[in-house]
């Protein structure tokens, strides 16, 4: 089953849902022929995304159906590329990959504490002025007004500020990552999201492939802007993420 590409991802994806143990898949194994034991997996699958409306998802209020769409879009995109030779890691993600991540900004300008000291290290790191990130603090930090005025200067530069807050929760805004990148970073903006994460992948930090997908933009149907994560690239997204999966939600609920 390691071997085996579709098995590993299958039973893996299974596994970590906590639908099955590793004795039930044994035992069944036993009593069928491999394209029977394909299609029970299969079947297991399906079953446990059914009555799951991708477009209905919401962050907050779905959570635990949105990691099984996420965890299954990543098992069926691997599956999907023939040319794949890696594996997805499920004891990574077992451990580590906890969090469900806006792509989008969720940065509030009344962030306070620890939260904003991370967000302006963050900034200043992005772009190349580490030297200067003491004297951000003293100015920032503490000061409301000031750090007010310095948010909405880079929320109009990244073009935050034109985002309909209406399409944040939604799956298409959403993606998987390591809970220990996301507090590091969670309330930063999307373009420096975008080079942390790429970052950590050169870095060798398991990244799921979907997630850096998202952020080198490759659901997105126009690419004029690497910098902005749009109402548009939400919408690809969405749409990439049932197309990837309609052969267990459906291809009613595909479109």
């Amino acid at each position: 089953w390691f071997e085996d590409k579709e098995f590993y991802h299958k039973i893996g994806y299974l596994l970590a849902i906590k639908n099955k143990n590793l004795l039930d898949f044994i035992q069944n194994y036993r009593n069928k022929n491999k394209q029977e034991f394909r299609k029970y997996l299969d079947d297991l699958i399906k079953d446990s995304i059914k009555n799951i409306d991708v477009n209905e998802l919401t962050y907050g209020k779905d959570n635990s159906k949105i990691k099984k769409i996420l965890l299954l879009f990543n098992i069926q995109t691997i599956l999907n590329n023939e040319n794949a030779t890696y594996k997805f890691g499920f004891q990574k993600f077992k451990n580590r990959i906890d969090d469900i991540e806006h792509i989008r900004s969720q940065t509030d300008p009344d962030i306070q504490g620890e939260k904003r000291k991370e967000w302006i290290k963050t900034i200043f790191k992005f772009f190349g002025k580490e030297k200067k990130i003491e004297t951000a603090l003293q100015k920032y930090e503490k000061n409301d007004e000031k750090f007010k005025r310095f948010y909405n200067l880079l929320s109009i530069k990244f073009r935050e500020n034109k985002f309909d807050d209406n399409l944040k929760d939604n799956i298409g805004n959403l993606t998987l990552l390591d809970s220990s990148i996301n507090r590091s970073y969670g309330n930063s903006f999307f373009p420096i999201k975008r080079a942390i994460i790429l970052e950590k992948d050169r870095e060798g930090v398991f990244i799921p492939p979907c997630t850096k997908n998202v952020f080198l933009k490759v659901y997105s149907k126009k690419i004029n802007n690497m910098m902005e994560w749009d109402k548009n690239d939400i919408e690809s997204h969405k749409n990439a993420i049932k197309e990837t999966l309609k052969n267990y939600i459906g291809e009613e609920n595909a479109n």
